[in-house]
């Protein structure tokens, strides 16, 4: 066993202690997908470093990268990837995607959102969204700057995966307020569900979600969430919510939601990344409707 795999076990020790019931079955994942990014050659010079050394945050983030390479390669793609470019290039039946992952830090959230305890406690909606909104931004400059270089062209899907493994208090938040994930609230600007009722009548005429094409930040500014209608993502083909952290090694299933971008240049076909559930919008002169695809048949494309 090599100094850095052993590093690596011993660093997954502080996440998963001894203790846990199914530590063996869980250590046995975390080295199985750190022998395979390996083995693969998808680490990047720094990629030890920092998984094994560069604080909570870091370790977070580089874990975020191992295990999205390890779910794509149990659905069966091949994984490659660059000295510069997205993270990974995701391989099946003759398509492939780029995928670049995002695991942002939580900022301007209360201070008892990760302290466990009983009673009940307020979901920061509005500050999870605005880690979300801000990550998509992120990625999508990241992306940019890649077709400027040349190293990302506009004929292959570009997908920025977020994973909320900081943001999480119990493994998973991944919807928000509208209970729609967060991807479709942050590009697709879907708000929380509201109820119209007739002022004379005082009965209920209409229901459905508000549309929210902007979330307020701290500073009162207003900040974009219906970003699939800018003309600057248009490279993003989609986006995807997961949550990739120790937590999700215990779990066979990969939950994840994944939001098509209706104006990228180049599309991702419905059904070809594995996902609980995908979200598309259909675009009209009075409006746009979204929804949830029901299945890989539907709209192939």
């Amino acid at each position: 066993m090599t100094q850095q795999r052993e590093q690596a076990l011993a660093r997954f020790e502080t996440e998963w202690p001894a203790h846990a019931p199914d530590h063996a079955e869980v250590q046995a994942r975390f080295i199985e997908a750190y022998d395979s990014f390996h083995a693969l050659g998808l680490a990047d010079p720094h990629f030890d470093q920092e998984l094994l050394s560069g604080g909570d945050v870091r370790f977070a983030q580089r874990l975020g990268e191992m295990l999205l390479a390890q779910r794509l390669r149990d659905a069966g793609f091949v994984l490659n990837s660059r000295p510069k470019g997205p993270d990974l290039r995701a391989t099946k039946d003759g398509r492939a995607v780029w995928l670049e992952l995002i695991t942002p830090e939580p900022r301007n959230f209360p201070p008892d959102w990760f302290e466990p305890g009983e009673g009940a406690w307020t979901v920061p909606n509005d500050q999870m969204l605005l880690r979300w909104t801000a990550a998509i931004k992120e990625k999508k400059d990241r992306g940019q700057a890649y077709l400027v270089d040349g190293v990302l062209t506009s004929d292959e899907p570009y997908v920025i995966v977020v994973n909320n493994a900081l943001l999480s208090r119990w493994g998973t938040e991944l919807r928000g307020i509208s209970q729609k994930p967060f991807v479709v609230e942050a590009t697709l600007g879907v708000g929380p569900l509201q109820i119209r009722i007739d002022r004379t009548t005082l009965e209920t005429v209409d229901t459905g979600h508000q549309h929210r094409p902007n979330v307020t930040n701290k500073n009162q500014s207003q900040v974009p969430a219906d970003t699939f209608f800018d003309p600057a993502y248009r490279h993003v083909s989609a986006v995807m919510g997961t949550t990739l952290d120790t937590r999700s090694l215990r779990r066979a299933e990969w939950e994840n939601y994944l939001a098509h971008n209706p104006n990228a240049v180049s599309l991702v076909p419905y059904g070809f990344l594995p996902a609980n559930e995908e979200w598309a919008c259909r675009v009209n002169q009075d409006g746009y409707m979204v929804y949830k695809v029901a299945s890989p048949s539907q709209g192939r494309r």
